[in-house]
């Protein structure tokens, strides 16, 4: 995994954790609306999972899920909440090729940081979906709506996107928290103190796709078929068929 992923994504993910958790509830309505058109009964998998917000909605519909995702924080979230998960990372998925009924691979893109590896993404994701099986992806978008669901407007394509893990206890300087933050193991060597607004912030790295990017990442792939490709809330997002083995 690339120092950069390391640093600004995963290392990330496990120290904001908890208070990314608290603000990602349920899952978007696209996404929804993708797991109800898949019959009852299906074995999907989640890929990149977070804190599992997608999972109650297959499970609904009468799927069974699987979830990974490389962050140990947001996996205890899941595990928690009683969800089938593992820790694994997305590029290297530990499954069968050929298992699943369909995937979902949601707010992941976009946070690999090379072309060859987005590539490797795509193709990681679809080897462990059946010939005749599906999956959405969506990665953040370049192009934002003002006032949109985001709240962010990109100046270029490879960003560093700040979160502000706020301190919950009062009385606690910014920097004495950031300071305590540093020690926990794993954690991130780049966050800074925030007083005005009472944080540790860290710098999430992101590429945000313009239109048309995600489709390219299949054209060398001649046994998976973009059979949709659309905007939704900030994002990006296709739906691809296995259309044969590699």
């Amino acid at each position: 995994m690339p120092e950069v992923e390391r640093e600004h994504v995963q290392k990330v993910y496990d120290i904001v954790a908890q208070q990314w958790h608290g603000t990602r509830y349920r899952a978007w309505t696209g996404v929804e609306a993708f797991v109800r058109k898949q019959p009852p009964g299906l074995l999907a998998a989640d890929v990149g999972c977070g804190n599992g917000k997608n999972i109650p909605e297959i499970v609904k519909g009468g799927g069974f899920a699987l979830g990974s995702d490389f962050s140990r924080g947001l996996i205890e979230i899941c595990r928690d909440s009683g969800y089938e998960v593992m820790v694994a990372d997305a590029v290297i998925l530990p499954y069968r090729s050929d298992v699943f009924d369909y995937a979902l691979n949601i707010a992941v893109l976009h946070h690999i940081s090379s072309p060859e590896r987005r590539v490797e993404l795509v193709k990681e994701t679809m080897r462990i979906v059946k010939v005749g099986g599906v999956a959405l992806f969506y990665a953040w978008a370049l192009e934002q709506e003002q006032g949109g669901v985001s709240g962010h407007q990109f100046e270029g394509q490879d960003v560093l996107v700040p979160f502000h893990n706020k301190i919950k206890v009062k009385g606690v300087a910014p920097e004495d928290e950031r300071e305590r933050q540093s020690r926990v193991s794993g954690a991130p060597t780049h966050g800074e103190a925030d007083r005005e607004k009472r944080s540790v912030v860290y710098q999430r790295y992101c590429h945000v796709y313009t239109e048309g990017e995600l489709p390219k990442l299949f054209e060398n792939l001649p046994w998976c078929e973009v059979t949709a490709a659309y905007y939704d809330h900030g994002n990006w997002c296709v739906e691809v068929l296995k259309t044969s083995r590699p």
